[in-house]
């Protein structure tokens, strides 16, 4: 009987077509997509489609429908929330765009959730333990609560520049609950949508939107609220993370003998 030898170039070779479609996906298609996204041609099928979008918010039911898959389109494609943030403010109001929104976001981070748990959590996982920090927090996942788990999901989503999807392929390499996930990114996310669409309410027309998105004022702004969500954030998970690894490191107590 033939004896097959699987060495450690053979594990390679069979985890290189996972780290090519890894980098097309988090890499090649946001840059890609971002260069198509400035160029006149797209610009004019965006209008169309942003045309489209607006007949179609008068068709009740299947408008909506139609509204949050192309929300979900341009989260996992362009890695945009922003301008569908504003559109909906704009076609919708409020607190119907608020809905909405919010909806398709929580639909596209939950595929990118998946994604990374049933196809790149291996080779994820690789390129996470370089990271001090991620890789110190993956080691104490088993002992994070359900109420760890909605505080460091959420605490991740409230920064409006941190990449939305680059951050659901990071809990779906963890063991977080995909319910528990879901509602604590709903939640964290909630406020930049709630901002964003309420803008989205004063423009006087849609192609304001495309002025919306260089406004520099707003562009420093978010930066420095990203920034010091940052630091708040890296605050609280190292204290979590450290209150963890204490509770583990500690050893067991004896029990105290009757008294003879």
């Amino acid at each position: 009987m033939p004896v097959i030898m699987v060495t450690e170039s053979h594990v390679h070779a069979s985890q290189t077509p996972h780290y090519i479609v890894m980098g097309v996906l988090l890499v090649v298609l946001p840059i890609a997509a971002y260069i198509v996204s400035k160029s006149k041609v797209a610009k004019s099928y965006l209008k169309s489609s942003m045309g489209y979008l607006k007949k179609q918010s008068h068709t009740g039911l299947q408008g909506r429908v139609i509204f949050v898959l192309f929300v979900v389109f341009m989260n996992l494609v362009f890695q945009n929330c922003t301008l569908p943030n504003l559109i909906s403010g704009q076609l919708f109001g409020f607190k119907e765009g608020v809905l909405l929104t919010s909806v398709g976001c929580s639909l596209s981070g939950i595929v990118s959730f998946y994604i990374a748990r049933y196809r790149f959590k291996d080779t994820l996982n690789e390129l996470l333990d370089s990271h001090p920090s991620l890789k110190a927090l993956k080691d104490s996942e088993d002992t994070f609560t359900t109420k760890d788990w909605l505080t460091l999901i959420t605490l991740s989503r409230l920064p409006p520049v941190y990449p939305y999807h680059f951050i659901s392929y990071f809990w779906g390499t963890t063991k977080a609950n995909p319910f528990i996930y879901t509602i604590a990114s709903y939640i964290g996310v909630l406020p930049a949508i709630c901002v964003e669409t309420y803008i989205g309410t004063t423009l006087s027309n849609l192609n304001d939107v495309f002025h919306m998105n260089k406004d520099g004022k707003k562009i420093v702004i978010t930066v420095i609220i990203s920034i010091l969500v940052t630091i708040f954030i890296g605050y609280e998970a190292k204290g979590m993370i450290d209150s963890h690894q204490k509770v583990r490191a500690s050893p067991d107590q004896p029990s105290s003998s009757p008294p003879e």
